[in-house]
């Protein structure tokens, strides 16, 4: 399983970061594009991996900032996920 390439999602990227409390709970999935190769109507039975990360207070952060640190706990779940 390769992960080609992680890019914040468009509602992220547009975030508007006010100094009230930020949490955010980020999650990592796997095994869906073998189970649902493009082209393909329906899916096929296969395990599909999911792995939450523990919640990030965010508070106070600039946008940029908190896209970094989601995005390079995004890929420490992939990296976790694929090595089990």
């Amino acid at each position: 399983m390769a992960v080609t390439h992680l890019q914040p999602s468009p509602a992220l990227r547009r975030a508007r970061v006010a100094t009230s409390a930020i949490f955010a709970v980020h999650g990592a999935v796997a095994g869906t594009f073998a189970s649902w190769p493009r082209g393909q109507l329906l899916p096929k039975p296969m395990p599909i991996r999911v792995k939450y990360g523990q919640p990030l207070e965010l508070s106070n952060l600039k946008a940029a900032d908190i896209i970094k640190i989601i995005d390079a706990e995004i890929r420490r779940l992939f990296e976790e996920i694929r090595h089990q």
